[in-house]
């Protein structure tokens, strides 16, 4: 399965608008991750590209897609393919990795850039 056979649900997925949030939302995220459905999905928006979440949401059970909207609007679906439990496994990615926009929003595009070279 891919974005191609989910996108037009995108719609209906829960909006979580996590810009400006300061300190380590994904707590918060991952519960709401954890109460999806499979056949449903978030959508997030952050400021950069939300590369840390990709391999977490990944392993509870979900696919992703991300869109540029604007120089600091990234539009983060996450769609639930299977259902999969937190095993106490699931790498948690510095808080401040997913902040370095709210401290300096060019650090952020850089550690962007730099998961996503990681990521290769």
């Amino acid at each position: 399965m891919g974005y191609t056979d989910w996108k037009d649900k995108t719609d209906s997925f829960k909006k979580i608008d996590v810009r400006g949030i300061q300190g380590n939302f994904f707590q918060g995220l991952k519960k709401q991750a954890m109460n999806t459905p499979v056949g449903e999905g978030l959508e997030m928006v952050q400021s950069f590209d939300p590369i840390p979440l990709y391999e977490v949401m990944e392993q509870l059970g979900f696919e992703h897609h991300t869109e540029q909207i604007g120089d600091s609007e990234f539009h983060a679906y996450f769609y639930r393919t299977e259902q999969k439990q937190d095993n106490g496994e699931i790498p948690m990615r510095p808080a401040a990795l997913t902040n370095m926009p709210l401290i300096d929003e060019e650090l952020g595009k850089v550690g962007a850039v730099l998961g996503r070279h990681l990521e290769q």
